[in-house]
């Protein structure tokens, strides 16, 4: 709930001393490594992580096309021209003919290696995993962060500036 107290002054400092306190130091120097990563690493004030979630892919699903993030979250008239980035760690490498690939309708596709990750403006690209053809019937792994740039969040500073008020 803190957050709907901060502002684009504040949430900068309020997301890392939160990330210090709750997270696991490994995956904390994770988010680390992302700045020294391109949007990240030319404007690092200026960026945070807001979301994070692990990635199952059972065998034989998949994961439908789809855009990233939520309106609600940024201030910019439409959501897909907020600078948002989904960074995707891959836990596994991809094997030939047993899916898990990352694709966007205009035709790429990305073949996961483990240890390597993919950055996307996933609010204006329009994306889907292919089906898990594992033989073995085991999920694949992956976890996924979601970064803002702060200039576009929506930080009203106070809940009381967010709440429509009715007046009698």
């Amino acid at each position: 709930k803190e957050w709907w107290y901060q502002t684009e002054d504040t949430v900068k400092e309020w997301s890392n001393n939160y990330l210090i306190k709750n997270i696991n130091p490994v995956f904390y120097r994770y988010l680390t490594k992302i700045f020294e990563l391109p949007p990240f690493c030319n404007q690092p004030e200026k960026w945070i992580p807001y979301r994070w979630h692990m990635n199952v892919l059972e065998y034989n699903k998949f994961l439908g096309t789809h855009m990233d993030t939520n309106p609600q979250y940024f201030k910019t008239k439409y959501s897909s021209d907020a600078r948002s980035q989904s960074v995707t760690f891959y836990l596994e490498d991809h094997v030939e003919g047993w899916g898990g690939e990352l694709f966007t309708l205009d035709g790429f596709i990305y073949k996961p290696r483990k240890n390597s990750a993919i950055s996307i403006n996933g609010n204006q690209v329009l994306h889907g995993v292919n089906g898990n053809l594992n033989p073995s019937k085991e999920p694949r792994h992956a976890f996924t962060t979601r970064w803002a740039h702060i200039d576009d969040l929506y930080l009203p500073g106070h809940p009381d500036n967010a709440m429509y008020k009715l007046e009698w």
